[in-house]
């Protein structure tokens, strides 16, 4: 009877586990993680409307009383108007906006036909900033997609340590866009990459590297134009090696996940184009040694045009 009774129960259990495995093959949901779906608004380059904080100027001629008002989106979303009291214009454009306060002030009878203009004083997402290295930082009025180069002229141009690599960092929540602007400013391309309201703007300031030992102007130069400046380039800005230079010694220290690294270069096989020409990474020390045999010779070559000098003035004095 145990026996039995014991059977019994564990084909119970079977059938019931059987059954539990079944339900969830049938229904079974892997549990991987999903990517979150892209928002069409943010494919289409939507721009939110105005928000609290926002500051707008209304100009109604018609009511005389009040013919230019300065208004705050407050925080719930609203202004408030004369004669029509609040109104909520939070995601709203400022086209839109207008005309609500147009529609209001026709259905309470304030003005049958008003006249009304809507312009953003200060607007999170109708304007766009630009910092870093530009002349003059700061926020920008923008109401639709505008090319970069007209942006940059906003903010007067360039500074002096611009590296002319600008990033693009979008309010609609896409991926910030890496331009960098060519030297010359001949590709239109990147001149014209759209930017959209409610952007940051920011120009990467440039780089540096250190050139010491042997060069004519040794000092801390700036990686000038874009951040792809070449060895040959770097040496040229700090004058170019001395005549005591070691060329063939010449080492470029660098800096690598926190370990310092020794590049042994030729300056005289790079600057004859025997050998490639490497980039300069920020940072970078370039090194010349002085050489030894080239101080001893210029030395002798001097002392023998002293004496030589002074030979010649004595057989002069004495003739």
């Amino acid at each position: 009877m145990r026996i039995r009774g014991s059977v019994t129960r564990n084909l119970r259990v079977s059938r019931l586990v059987l059954a539990a495995l079944t339900s969830l093959s049938c229904g079974f949901i892997p549990l991987v993680a999903q990517e979150p779906p892209v928002n069409a608004e943010v494919q289409t380059g939507y721009v939110p409307g105005l928000m609290p904080g926002d500051q707008i100027e209304v100009l109604s001629p018609d009511l005389t009383e009040v013919p230019d008002l300065k208004l705050t989106v407050g925080p719930e979303g609203t202004v408030n108007f004369p004669y029509i009291g609040s109104i909520k214009v939070e995601g709203m454009s400022p086209e839109q906006a207008q005309s609500e306060i147009v529609k209001q002030l026709a259905q309470k009878q304030i003005v049958n036909d008003p006249q009304i203009t809507l312009n953003v004083v200060n607007a999170r997402n109708y304007a766009v900033t630009v910092i870093g290295e530009v002349k003059t930082p700061m926020r920008y009025p923008l109401f639709s997609p505008t090319p970069l180069s007209i942006v940059l002229s906003e903010a007067g141009g360039f500074t002096q340590n611009a590296s002319l690599h600008v990033l693009i960092s979008h309010a609609d929540g896409s991926a910030p866009q890496d331009v960098e602007v060519s030297r010359d400013l001949h590709d239109l391309h990147t001149l014209n990459a759209p930017v959209l309201p409610g952007d940051v703007v920011a120009v990467v300031p440039a780089g540096s590297f250190f050139a010491v030992g042997e060069f004519i102007r040794p000092g801390v130069f700036p990686i000038v134009g874009t951040q792809h400046m070449t060895l040959l380039q770097a040496v040229a800005a700090a004058g170019g090696p001395t005549p005591f230079g070691g060329l063939g010694r010449s080492r470029i220290l660098r800096t690598v996940n926190g370990h310092r690294e020794e590049i042994v270069f030729d300056l005289g096989k790079l600057q004859r184009g025997e050998i490639a020409d490497p980039l300069v990474h920020t940072d970078d020390i370039i090194y010349i040694p002085r050489y030894n045999s080239k101080v001893i010779s210029m030395n002798w070559l001097n002392a023998a045009l002293t004496l030589a000098s002074v030979g010649i003035s004595l057989a002069y004095f004495y003739k």
